[in-house]
């Protein structure tokens, strides 16, 4: 095994070192191990950063018991539920907007700092478009690419709408077509 003499910052040793003792390894496996992870990412044209991104959208995705399921498999289930009993499906979408607002405001406790938040992950985001306006007390949000039907929309919008009262704010106008949501919602 080979030895590289390497210069870092004294605040990243020492995280480095005291991450080696709470773990009951060595500073150079602990490097090494790194800079194995560093030069795969690159294998894959993956920056840190994404990696780092990555796994915060999946531990948040974890957080709301959430599952991926093809697209057009979920578009097809939302037509199928919406058809046997559209009005109890759509109050769902809603319930779970709010329960998934409450747990996303540990992250971002305004909807300022969700739009941000948003907009530095929105690689990580299985969406084309997920954009969150806030001019004062209203906001505009636009989502594009949610589902493949007009009733996946619906639900989208739906969720969307429950979401955002848990930031505390109302919709006052849904628009959705295929796979588009635009939702304006004033501070409630």
């Amino acid at each position: 095994m080979g030895r590289v003499n390497v210069s870092l910052k004294n605040d990243i040793i020492k995280a480095i070192e005291d991450y080696a003792d709470r773990n009951g390894r060595t500073v150079s496996a602990v490097i090494s191990e790194a800079a194995s992870v560093y030069l795969e990412s690159q294998e894959f044209g993956i920056r840190p950063d994404d990696i780092i991104r990555a796994f915060r959208v999946l531990l948040i995705l974890k957080e709301i018991d959430s599952v991926p399921v093809p697209s057009t498999l979920l578009d097809a289930m939302i037509q199928a539920s919406l058809e046997a009993s559209g009005d109890k499906i759509i109050e769902k979408w809603r319930e779970k907007g709010i329960i998934i607002g409450n747990i996303l405001r540990k992250y971002a406790r305004s909807l300022s700092d969700f739009a941000r938040f948003i907009a530095e992950y929105r690689e990580q985001i299985p969406v084309n478009v997920f954009n969150i306006e806030l001019e004062g007390e209203v906001a505009t949000v636009i989502i594009s690419g949610a589902g493949y039907s007009k009733q996946a929309a619906k639900c989208t919008a739906e969720g969307l709408s429950g979401f955002l009262t848990s930031y505390g704010f109302r919709a006052t106008s849904t628009e959705f077509s295929e796979g588009f949501v635009k939702i304006v919602a004033t501070k409630a």
